[in-house]
């Protein structure tokens, strides 16, 4: 559905440069375990102001679905346009299986959306957890992206345990808050060099790494990336985001709404950042999740869907699903219909 409306409303203007006249920047920003039912924007308990307002001025997409239960399949799905299970990509690889997980990841042979855009004349970024592998052939720069700052694997610590200001929630998966080992490192840059900012919350560092991109794209088109880990384990906020939240008595899920916060606000810079360029109109902005909530980590926040990840029960693969294009998509609607994320990628390629 909302590939027919975007066709329908993109009718190229005429000239000596048709191709070039009618570009729209890209962004596509992805959640991790996260289920629409906790967001204000589908009736939920968080407040989120800035996917509040993305919804007011787009299109929401009431039954978005996550192509799979499990947090780099799905991201493959979002890349690609293809079910994961197609190319052997089916299920996450932890930090034990050290060799292995060097050795797997998206398939050197799989193009993905980013590499497409590319050939196209796009600018391209990706900012977050990649989770499509960690070896050289995987890394994000040889798949279609320009440049990266973000970290190779999933569940990285959100800053360090020594830090004053965090609050960390305790899980079975991650009973003390933890450090950053080898594999969990935030690297920038087609190097993979290491970046030692541990000291500063990983919500807003993703964030901040967005908005100076964007700043300094300049006229070219752009296609950005944006993947949080957020609000996915292990469970940790700081005290900015933390107080706002004093009126829940579960420990655990005051940091788990806090998480969604922090995300939230750093999506509202960078939309104040696209506005204060001129270039909302013609930017398509994309908001989803790689999963729904994390049934694992006790703190499913889904409501009243069943399950949650890794079941692919309603709480598993049920995810937010928000567009908003002013130049194409009319504001304030809502689609009831059923779409998946791997919907997304085919969509922004008719554009």
């Amino acid at each position: 559905m909302a590939a027919c409306m975007l066709a329908a409303a993109c009718e190229r203007p005429q000239g000596p440069n048709p191709a070039d006249a009618w570009k729209p920047n890209i962004i596509v920003i992805a959640a991790d375990a996260l289920s629409p039912t906790v967001l204000s924007v589908y009736g939920g308990p968080v407040p989120t102001p800035n996917l509040d307002r993305l919804a007011r001025e787009g299109v929401v997409f009431t039954r978005g679905y996550s192509a799979a239960a499990a947090s780099g399949p799905a991201r493959a799905a979002l890349m690609t346009g293809r079910y994961p299970q197609r190319f052997g990509f089916e299920f996450d690889h932890g930090p034990a299986q050290r060799a292995a997980r060097e050795r797997l990841g998206l398939p050197p042979g799989i193009e993905t959306v980013a590499q497409i855009v590319q050939q196209a004349g796009y600018n391209t970024y990706a900012v977050g957890v990649w989770h499509l592998g960690g070896n050289t052939e995987f890394y994000p720069t040889k798949r279609g992206f320009h440049d990266f700052f973000g970290v190779l694997s999933g569940e990285t610590a959100y800053i360090s345990p020594r830090a004053p200001d965090l609050h960390f929630a305790p899980t079975k998966r991650h009973p003390v808050p933890p450090a950053r080992p080898w594999h969990h490192q935030v690297v920038r840059g087609p190097a993979s060099q290491h970046v030692l900012n541990d000291d500063v919350y990983l919500t807003d560092a993703l964030g901040e790494a967005a908005v100076d991109f964007v700043r300094a794209n300049g006229d070219r088109p752009f296609f950005l990336y944006l993947a949080f880990n957020a609000p996915g384990e292990p469970l940790s906020v700081t005290t900015r985001y933390y107080q706002r939240f004093a009126h829940v008595a579960d420990d655990k899920l005051r940091v788990y709404y806090a998480m969604i916060s922090a995300m939230d606000d750093a999506i509202g810079r960078l939309l104040a950042m696209v506005d204060s360029l001129k270039k909302t109109d013609n930017t398509l902005v994309v908001f989803t999740a790689a999963t729904g909530c994390a049934a694992q980590a006790g703190v499913c926040a889904c409501q009243p869907l069943r399950g949650g990840q890794p079941s692919f029960y309603e709480g598993g693969v049920r995810v937010p699903l928000i567009m908003r294009w002013p130049a194409a998509l009319p504001a304030g609607a809502r689609y009831d219909g059923l779409v998946s994320t791997i919907d997304i990628a085919p969509t922004a390629l008719t554009l």
